[in-house]
């Protein structure tokens, strides 16, 4: 997704922090595998999850003055579940809606 944007003109950073969970450290070194752009790991020390009160696969985009625009949680009325054509496009289209509301 953030390559397609780029080529649409729309310079978006993305960054994922992954939630603590001791029993997935096999699926977290494959996400990281897999992904682009930097994957930072919560710790018991740091607790930024609880600190959000956020829930697994929650999305926060922040707008240019990094200032928290959109959130949307799992549970939220929004799908966001990126493996799905309708969580993918909604993600995308959240993301250039908040870069164009700051042009």
């Amino acid at each position: 997704m953030q390559g397609e944007l780029k080529l649409q003109g729309y310079d978006v950073d993305m960054v994922a922090i992954n939630m603590i969970d001791a029993n997935k450290q096999a699926d977290q070194q494959q996400l990281i595998d897999r992904t682009s752009y930097p994957l930072l790991q919560d710790t018991d020390a740091v607790k930024a999850a609880e600190a959000m009160k956020a829930t697994k696969d929650d999305i926060y985009i922040y707008d240019k003055e990094g200032i928290l625009a959109v959130h949307l949680g799992v549970a939220g009325p929004t799908e966001i579940d990126m493996r799905t054509p309708d969580g993918y496009i909604n993600i995308k289209s959240t993301l250039i809606t908040v870069h164009d509301s700051k042009k």
